[in-house]
C-alpha cells in the first residue's frame, strides 16, 4: 500500500475542545509535556491543528502516530490528559498509505486542510491511484504539499473513509487551487484525476486549520 514503510504508520485524529480563550495556555501544554508523554510511550505528536474554517474557534485536531493499534490504544490519550479544560469530542484511528512515509512532526507554517472522503471500499484502489497521479502537477502548480493520505481503521466494508491532509501557503492559494492555474496538458491531466475521484466520492467535508507552534 505504501511506497516506503512508515515507521509509525497508525495514527489517531482526535477532535478536542478547549475553554474559550485558552489556546495560549493549551498549545504549549500539548506540544510540550503532552508530546513528551506520547513519546515516552513510543508514539509521536504529528501535529496540533487549531481551527480556522469549518470548526468552532475553541476546537482543534490532535494527530498522534504509533507503531500499531495496541500502542495507540495505550498511549494516544496522553497527548491531552492532564491539560486542564481540554475535552475530547471524537477520535478516529487511521492508517498512513502512500504519505507520509515518516511520522515526523509537522513544522511548516501555512494552512492545513483536513478533508474527509466517504467512498465505497471497492473504489479505494482507484481512489488511491488517482490521488497519486494528480499530486505532482497539483503541488508544483500551487506550491502546496500533501502531508498525508490516511485510510480509516474504524470504517468497515462495504464502506471506506479517507483523510487527506494538505498544506497550502495561504487561504488565498487554497481557494485558487480549486481550478487549474493555467492551460497545459499536465494540469488538465491532474484535474481530470480529481474529477474522476470526485465521481467516486459519496460525500466529502473539509476544515482548514493552522499548525500550532509553527512560525507565523
Amino acid at each position: 500500500m505504501r511506497d516506503n514503510a512508515c515507521v509509525n504508520c497508525c495514527f489517531e485524529s482526535r477532535l478536542i475542545e478547549v475553554p474559550a480563550g485558552s489556546w495560549p495556555r493549551v498549545v504549549p501544554a500539548i506540544t510540550g509535556p503532552g508530546a513528551s508523554a506520547v513519546a515516552a510511550r513510543g508514539g509521536s505528536l504529528f501535529g496540533l491543528f487549531v481551527a480556522q474554517i469549518g470548526l468552532p474557534s475553541h476546537q482543534g485536531l490532535v494527530l498522534t502516530a504509533w507503531s500499531d493499534t495496541d500502542a495507540l490504544a495505550r498511549g494516544a490519550g496522553f497527548a491531552v490528559d492532564g491539560v486542564s479544560g481540554v475535552r475530547t469530542v471524537s477520535s478516529e484511528r487511521v492508517e498512513a498509505t502512500v504519505r507520509p512515509t515518516e511520522a515526523v512532526p509537522r513544522t511548516e507554517p501555512g494552512v492545513y486542510a483536513h478533508r474527509w472522503f466517504e467512498i465505497a471500499d471497492a473504489d479505494w484502489p482507484e481512489f488511491l491511484e488517482l490521488s497519486q497521479a494528480a499530486w505532482p502537477e497539483f503541488e508544483k502548480s500551487f506550491g502546496v504539499e500533501v502531508q498525508g493520505l490516511f485510510r480509516s481503521l474504524d470504517a468497515e466494508a462495504p464502506d471506506a473513509r479517507v483523510l487527506l491532509i494538505t498544506r497550502y501557503p495561504s487561504l488565498a492559494v487554497w481557494e485558487r487551487s480549486r481550478r487549474p492555474a493555467g492551460p497545459g496538458l499536465e494540469q488538465e491531466a491532474s484535474f481530470a484525476c480529481f474529477r474522476r475521484r470526485a465521481r467516486l466520492t459519496r460525500s466529502t467535508v473539509v476544515v482548514t486549520t493552522r499548525l500550532a507552534g509553527a512560525p507565523e
